[in-house]
């Protein structure tokens, strides 16, 4: 087969640690590093490793960024750098952890939060991933809960790529729309020419 091959045992031992790591703030103290470095050297390799392992490193580090706000070990915008300078086709495996993952850190902190919204990479990823069908739900959804929260985390610097990744949703909703108007005319208007031919005929 094509790739490398997808190895448990790698995931099971990354997750154990990252388990490990964000139980309290003492092990968030002591082990969170380690768990983080070993991850992100993962995902620096990632041509070397199976897209399931990247996908889940991806959500281990967006759960260790979270638990680990007050360290900086671990930045949200070298994160999301690096999330964003994936090819498309890894962007897409990894789109599920990674968009739950976003999820849940901005629910965390909310200085995490502005720092999330506040990157450009974090628009980057939302904007490539609001065409893939299976992640574009996530992406909307994360969008609405930023610009409804509480404390929505829509500024001066990040209102224009909003804008445009709403626009870019109401292109699609509206080329969808456009293609079950032109389908339901044509449906109909093969239903009239049914309907009128036997009308015709009976006349006659």
């Amino acid at each position: 087969g094509k790739g490398p091959i997808y190895d448990p045992s790698l995931v099971f031992v990354l997750e154990l640690a990252t388990v490990l790591a964000q139980r309290d703030e003492e092990t968030v103290k002591e082990l969170a590093k380690d768990v983080t470095d070993a991850l992100s050297t993962v995902i620096r390799d990632a041509s070397k490793h199976h897209p399931v392992v990247i996908a889940r490193s991806v959500y281990y580090l967006l759960g260790l960024l979270k638990a680990s706000n007050d360290y900086d070990f671990i930045r949200a915008p070298v994160l999301l750098h690096t999330f964003s300078s994936f090819d498309e086709a890894l962007l897409k495996e990894c789109s599920q952890p990674l968009l739950h993952g976003l999820s849940e850190c901005c629910k965390g902190p909310v200085g995490l939060r502005s720092e999330l919204a506040g990157s450009p990479d974090f628009w980057t990823i939302l904007s490539r991933l609001c065409g893939v069908p299976e992640a574009a739900g996530d992406v909307f959804q994360l969008v609405e809960d930023l610009t409804t929260s509480p404390q929505p985390c829509i500024t001066a610097d990040n209102y224009e790529a909003t804008i445009a990744l709403l626009n870019a949703f109401a292109t699609q909703a509206s080329v969808g729309a456009r293609e079950e108007q032109l389908h339901d005319q044509a449906a109909r208007r093969g239903k009239g020419q049914k309907v009128k031919k036997p009308e015709s005929t009976e006349v006659v």
